[in-house]
């Protein structure tokens, strides 16, 4: 129990009404126990630093430009990528070119994670930067329907004939194996960064797609044998290459066509759009080009987990009748893909691909669609017509994946090329087998000390979390923890919203709740109508207060607010996922490195993600 009074004090009464443990000078001289905590505070902690204000929140305007893409869309801010469990959203507005958002962050994030939705599914996906306050969220590099495409087609190559065995006949025929199409000034970009970590739900050690694994088999009836994309509308339609487990020289290419039957995928013009697709030619993690099977490595290790990678995206071009380039694929046409293992090398060249022509170049050629494998294959079964299964496509969340094996006879772990793909286009089944919870508004703790003691500093006296998502006009308060035995009321502005206690469950105002350990049940939250600007990184944190009662049934009162800056506190606000000290455990010695924090503002600012002693977890 807290025996000091501490900020403004408002006694009615006679000498009875007094708190046991103070003199009558504390009462009527509340600027002597205002000294009396401070002084305690420095003993304990030291000078604290003037820019203080005791507030792990910071402001960070988001600035979105879709470039000359038009229509509606819907832009989220999160903590983390989506498919993590722990992400929080931050804030959610819509866009129409252009858009603006102000939101809450942990003051030391460098990174927060954007989505950019619209009728077609996910055109934006990424970690992007914050500087100085702002984040920049651009796709000016995307393709829209109207854009000038400079592609061309480049040169042809041959891929020559195959013996067959006749349908329904005995003895052999030969099969035109057709040509294959180089592009001209393709058009590619850079993608926004994933973490390495946020790779392993998709292809860590017990994934749905880990390494070194028949996952093709293994997953057969979720992702069925086949790849192919048809057109819901017109638009465009974009790769990015965003992981490799493969150390081959690759190629990457597509057709389209109108029919869904074997001679129009047969007689369907073939183009490679990715003369290298080696992982790498295309991702960078932290800056760093992967070789070899470095990414199928590290993604099995801790080493590289907050490390940011970046991919290639590239834009898919369609050809009309006329030959008329542009980036606007028709409804309804199908659109399917094909690899080439053009060396078992990594440090293969281009020249030693095109040399690689005729009988021996149409068996490296593998196509998403079986029936299409089939017809090219050396050795073909007329009875069951089987071709080979190279790639698969599946959707993790929201983020559509295709997958390609550069080796038909290998691991077939599909991950060997791993594309996101974005366009308005059938989306494939989600198989996650445990799907991500849809992230909630991201949680601030509001941590109390109830009359300023100057014994323990726990501040777990009342414990409460706010979330909030900007551009949304409601909040939610989720009482956490009571460690102090007085009534304690949360506030926010002029409306009372419970006492901390019987909001928790308790049955009188003396128990602890929550700060022994474990953090156990939480209180029923209450929602508050807010702004939809609202902050809690504001010099109020939020506008909340806490009104603790000296004694039951009186009037003498203690109002807990927002320290002021360079001020000892009675109130921190800290992110969601903290763990308050357990009952009596001075703060400095749950967190070490809160004392540098309160006396430089600048330094140790992830302090509260570090527990030195007793927490409640």
């Amino acid at each position: 129990m807290k025996k000091t009074l501490f900020r403004t004090i408002m006694c009615v009464g006679i000498a009875s009404m007094l708190l046991g443990g103070c003199t009558n000078d504390d009462v009527y001289n509340p600027e002597a126990v205002v000294k009396k905590y401070e002084n305690a505070w420095e003993k304990q902690f030291g000078k604290v630093d003037p820019n203080q204000t005791w507030n792990t929140a910071t402001r960070v305007t988001a600035n979105v430009d879709l470039g000359s893409i038009t229509g509606d869309y819907t832009l989220k801010i999160h903590t983390a990528n989506p498919i993590n469990a722990d992400a929080y959203l931050l804030a959610k507005t819509q866009v129409n070119g252009t858009a603006s958002i102000a939101f809450d962050v942990p003051v030391s994030a460098n990174y927060v994670y954007a989505t950019v939705e619209g009728d077609e599914g996910l055109i934006m996906n990424g970690y992007y930067l914050i500087s100085d306050g702002v984040m920049k969220v651009s796709k000016s590099n995307a393709t829209t329907r109207a854009e000038a495409c400079n592609t061309t087609v480049g040169k042809e190559v041959k891929l020559g004939t195959v013996r067959h065995p006749e349908e329904g006949q005995y003895g052999w025929g030969d099969r035109d194996c057709g040509s294959i199409f180089y592009l001209n000034n393709v058009k590619k970009n850079v993608t926004a960064a994933w973490k390495f970590e946020d790779f392993k739900p998709i292809i860590g050690l017990g994934a749905v797609f880990a390494e070194g694994i028949n996952n093709r088999e293994k997953w057969k009836e979720q992702l069925g044998t086949k790849v192919e994309y048809t057109m819901l509308s017109e638009g465009p339609v974009s790769f990015s290459l965003m992981y490799g487990g493969t150390q081959y020289y690759n190629q990457i290419g597509y057709f389209y066509y109108m029919e869904d039957d074997l001679k129009s995928k047969l007689n369907a013009k073939r183009y490679v759009l990715m003369d290298d697709a080696r992982p790498y030619t295309n991702i960078l993690c932290e800056k760093e080009a992967p070789r070899g099977m470095d990414l199928p490595t590290w993604i099995n290790s801790d080493n590289h987990n907050e490390h940011m990678v970046t991919g290639t995206e590239y834009h898919l071009v369609y050809f009309d009748e006329n030959g008329n380039a542009s980036y606007n694929f028709p409804k309804g046409i199908h659109i399917a893909f094909f690899i080439i293992k053009a060396s078992d090398s990594e440090y293969s060249n281009e020249s030693d691909i095109v040399n690689n022509q005729a009988n021996n170049f149409i068996y490296r050629v593998s196509y998403s669609l079986p029936e299409v494998n089939a017809y090219y294959a050396k050795y073909y079964n007329p009875d069951t017509k089987e071709g080979d299964i190279v790639a698969v496509t599946y959707n993790y969340g929201k983020t559509t994946c295709i997958g390609f094996e550069d080796n038909t006879h290998g691991d077939c772990d599909m991950n060997d090329i791993l594309y996101f793909a974005t366009g308005n286009f059938e989306k494939p089944e989600d198989i996650n087998p445990t799907p991500t919870p849809e992230p909630v508004g991201n949680p601030w703790i509001l941590a109390c000390e109830d009359l300023g003691s100057t014994d323990d500093f726990d501040f777990n006296d009342i414990v409460f979390s706010v979330s909030h998502v900007s551009g949304e006009s409601t909040a939610t308060v989720t009482p956490l923890a009571a460690g102090g035995t007085l009534p304690a009321y949360i506030c926010f502005g002029n409306q009372e919203l419970g006492e901390i206690h019987h909001l928790l469950g308790g049955s009188s105002t003396t128990e602890f709740i929550n700060t022994n350990g474990s953090k156990g049940t939480a209180g029923k939250p209450v929602t508050i109508n807010v702004d939809k600007d609202f902050s809690m990184a504001s010099n109020n944190m939020g506008g909340f207060s806490v009104k603790v009662i000296a004694k039951d049934n009186t009037e003498a009162t203690v109002n807990i607010t927002a320290p002021g800056q360079g001020t000892a506190p009675q109130m921190i606000c800290i992110q969601g996922d903290w763990a308050w000290p357990t009952e009596r455990t001075n703060i400095s010695e749950a967190y070490s490195g809160f004392g540098e924090w309160g006396a430089n503002y600048n330094s140790n600012q992830d302090w509260w993600k570090t527990s030195t002693g007793s927490v409640v977890k």
